[in-house]
């Protein structure tokens, strides 16, 4: 959402902005345009994603031709476009023409997308009356996945800061000496030595085992792995793998 000088700050703008506080907005896409086969009384809303009260919501393609009803023949009316999170689709809600139009509110449970002023006996609607009224959040923490990564494996981070846990099972061989314990690394360049922590079994007892957790916090953009180092016949295993985007 952007508010330009000397522009009409509407109060389901606003009410966007407050729902936003509370996590309720678009993570991507789903922005409002004109019809792509040509202007006329028809809207688009592209692919994209949102939350509302922490369930996310996905349009893996583009909607096309949402209808905008008949306009008044000598009154100004604006509509609001909605994420509606009942139907799980974007829907037009449309306001009542008057001299001085209000866009009417927006229905509990949904987000709003767009404003479309609606001018008087219109044959089409442009990007010129479309105002963006998207309010963008973040997911904290978005799950990054990582059940399918493997021990001694480089990966690179995305644009926010990951946190990664790795659960695993150490066994030491049949010397008093040998390890089976596991480094986390992460730096700028690949492929990364610098030392995060380590956890397992160094030296000790003779064929102990043990499970443990190791856990990292990897900056954007930077290299990491969880290398394993085991000596005689010492053994490190997987049994899980989490990583989270704040």
């Amino acid at each position: 959402m952007d508010v330009k000088f000397d522009e009409v700050f509407e109060h389901v703008m606003m009410n966007a902005v407050i729902a936003g506080c509370r996590n309720n907005g678009v993570l991507d896409g789903l922005a409002v345009s004109e019809n792509g086969s040509g202007a006329a009384m028809y809207i688009d809303v592209s692919a994209g994603s949102c939350i509302v009260d922490d369930i996310t919501y996905t349009e893996s393609s583009i909607t096309e031709n949402l209808a905008i009803t008949q306009p008044h023949f000598t009154l100004a009316r604006k509509d609001i476009v909605v994420y509606d999170t009942s139907a799980g689709t974007p829907v037009v809600v449309t306001g009542t023409a008057a001299a001085i139009p209000q866009p009417p509110d927006i229905p509990a449970g949904d987000i709003i997308l767009a404003l479309v002023n609606v001018a008087a006996d219109a044959f089409a609607i442009y990007n010129a009356d479309i105002i963006d009224g998207r309010v963008f959040i973040e997911s904290f923490p978005a799950d990054a996945g990582g059940s399918g990564n493997l021990i001694d494996t480089i990966y690179q981070n995305g644009s926010r800061p990951r946190f990664v846990v790795l659960g695993f099972h150490s066994t030491a061989g049949n010397n008093i000496y040998s390890n089976a314990y596991v480094f986390a690394y992460t730096e700028v360049a690949s492929p990364p030595t610098g030392v995060f922590t380590r956890a397992g079994i160094y030296g000790g007892v003779a064929n102990q085992s043990a499970f443990f957790s190791i856990m990292m916090i990897v900056p954007p953009y930077y290299f990491y792995k969880m290398g394993a180092v085991v000596s005689d016949t010492g053994v490190v295993t997987k049994y899980n793998w989490s990583e989270y985007d704040f």
